[in-house]
């Protein structure tokens, strides 16, 4: 089995000891007496497993990312868990024949289930093709609302234990009640001990950098320990006592392990980083943590297509000035970007290329070249890709149509990588 997929596995066989056991240890009236309240019970039972698992995950715990393939890959789960909990818990109030007695368990029920709904939905709004055009969040209005996720989650507990459930006391009740308490113990650590528990790398502003009208780069000096990171991992950074830096936000490291320096490549694209465009000098102090992500190109022994399109380009700007010598194998790198005025860092790439004959840069400029297609990255690879490793890193759309483009060309999907770098 993938280790990247263990993760996902493990949440589905969670839920799947959960199902087992309601239906090895049945209620003594039998199904037939209480079938709606049985029913409505497994899927509250299935959500707040799946519940419990996703506030598990957002505490980003380090050593779980190599069963995800990834932090990115591991939001993505939760984003996903969080949906699929929706769903679940809408069909627990549907199903539920005429709901618990009225009382404060009741109460409570309601009130994390329409707490739920609603800060799910705000937060798949912005990805809505036509409620993204009239809804529109900030990362910091999102940041706090999905902290209340916490207390709804907690309400859904109360819920639970004061309304004499058909588990209650049960192997699956128990088992559901000790994830729950898992769960509740990673919000209260999230909230309450997780920004004094996590390594954190104190950073100097020392260059600010403004690349074209969109993308700032950013060069910081450590202040003490310089933070541990392999080439292509991405951070976490803020600005204590500015109002709107200090919200932590993650971006992907440009420069090379081996350099005292630490770089990082931001394009203009929100309330946050737009502040950033316009207010950063040298002298602002950053908090680091990290490195987080499993983009690596030496996992692989394959020969090569690595493709950037535009602010994507700093990953694998960090794995070019980690390299170093020839490498074993051979890398085409394609830059894609609309205008020539967006090209960042190329200068750079086609340097190596000329540094080292296995290593080759390709850039297209679609306002003048057209776009760039899987098909014309294998016409300039040989044609034939199948056996190649391919590494993605742009806007979601590029990277979702290319990935399965280059699926349909002959390459496995084991051997398509691409960072899911949104956290919302």
């Amino acid at each position: 089995m993938n280790k990247a997929k263990l993760g996902n596995w493990l949440i589905g066989l969670d839920v799947l000891i959960y199902v087992a056991l309601s239906f090895i240890f049945l209620p003594e009236e039998g199904i037939a007496a209480v079938r709606g309240d049985f029913v409505g019970e497994l899927f509250a039972g299935i959500a707040m497993i799946l519940l419990s698992i996703g506030i598990f995950l957002s505490t980003k715990p380090k050593w779980l990312e190599p069963y995800f393939g990834g932090l990115d890959k591991m939001y993505a789960t939760h984003r996903q868990i969080a949906v699929l909990s929706l769903l679940i818990l809408v069909g627990h109030v549907v199903v539920i024949p005429n709901g618990p007695t009225p009382g404060p368990g009741l109460w409570l029920g309601m009130i994390a289930f329409y707490g739920f709904l609603l800060t799910i939905l705000m937060a798949l709004a912005p990805r809505l093709p036509v409620i993204s055009n009239f809804f529109r969040q900030s990362y910091s209005s999102w940041r706090k609302s999905h902290r209340l996720v916490g207390v709804l989650y907690l309400l859904s507990i109360f819920h639970y234990l004061m309304v004499d459930p058909l588990t209650f006391g049960t192997p699956q009740g128990l088992f559901m009640f000790v994830l729950a308490v898992i769960g509740g113990g990673a919000w209260i650590y999230k909230l309450a001990f997780a920004s004094r528990a996590t390594k954190t790398s104190t950073y100097e502003v020392t260059q600010v950098n403004k690349l074209n009208g969109a993308i700032v780069e950013l060069v910081m000096e450590p202040k003490g320990e310089k933070l541990e990171h392999k080439a292509g991992q991405f951070c976490f950074i803020h600005f204590d006592g500015d109002s709107v830096l200090e919200e932590p936000h993650p971006f992907t490291i440009a420069s090379s392990p081996n350099e005292n320096q630490l770089r990082l490549g931001i394009k203009n694209s929100g309330d946050w980083t737009n502040y950033l465009y316009e207010n950063a000098k040298p002298g602002m102090e950053a908090q680091i943590t990290g490195g987080h992500g499993m983009f690596n190109y030496k996992a692989s022994n394959n020969d090569q297509i690595w493709i950037a399109g535009g602010i994507g380009i700093t990953p694998f700007t960090s794995w070019a000035r980690d390299m170093v010598s020839n490498p074993a194998q051979q890398i085409d790198f394609f830059y894609t970007v609309r205008s020539q005025g967006d090209v960042i860092f190329f200068d750079e790439f086609e340097q190596k290329a000329a540094e080292h004959d296995s290593f080759n840069a390709h850039l297209q400029v679609s306002n003048d070249m057209g776009r760039l297609t899987p098909k014309m990255v294998c016409e300039l690879c040989g044609n034939d890709v199948s056996q190649k490793s391919v590494y993605l890193c742009g806007p979601v759309k590029m990277t979702e149509s290319m990935a399965a483009e280059f699926e349909r060309l002959g390459v496995a999907s084991s051997n398509i990588h691409f960072e899911e770098f949104n956290f919302r």
